[in-house]
């Protein structure tokens, strides 16, 4: 068990993804006590579960090992879950919106070159902003 920080769990979560290539899936667990971050390539059984308490996430049961042989067609898919938070916080805290994606990639390490990496960082980060401000307009109301 390794217990970080929200910015350490999004670190961890991005590299997850990157290793693996493809976004990870969020599911919340029964009753909403933890979520379970996993790859969503089909059969894929790379994960691990995340527990928060008092700003305080725990990471557990990581499984590293991805298995991406079948050759399934994956097809679209939604920009990583992290990489949608770390947006969020950037500018939320104050950053500027038409840096925020570089700022990723600068912080991470995003190779920005490799096209099958870039597929999970391909949402704009318009969509984002919009997104996340609608989202609390709606939890205000």
């Amino acid at each position: 068990m390794i217990s970080v920080d929200l910015e350490e769990l999004i670190a961890f979560g991005i590299k997850q993804e990157v290793k693996g290539g493809v976004p990870y899936r969020r599911r919340t667990g029964s009753p909403k006590q933890y979520v379970t971050y996993s790859c969503s390539y089909p059969l894929c059984k790379a994960k691990f579960r995340v527990e928060e308490q008092n700003g305080v996430f725990t990471i557990s049961k990581v499984n590293e090992e991805h298995c991406h042989h079948i050759g399934v067609e994956m097809g679209s898919h939604y920009a990583s879950k992290f990489y949608q938070k770390w947006i969020e916080l950037y500018i939320k805290n104050g950053g500027k919106q038409f840096l925020a994606q570089k700022a990723f990639f600068d912080k991470f390490g995003i190779d920005t070159n490799n096209k099958e990496t870039m597929k999970l960082f391909a949402q704009s980060t318009d969509a984002l902003k919009h997104k996340f401000y609608r989202l609390d307009e709606i939890i205000a109301s």
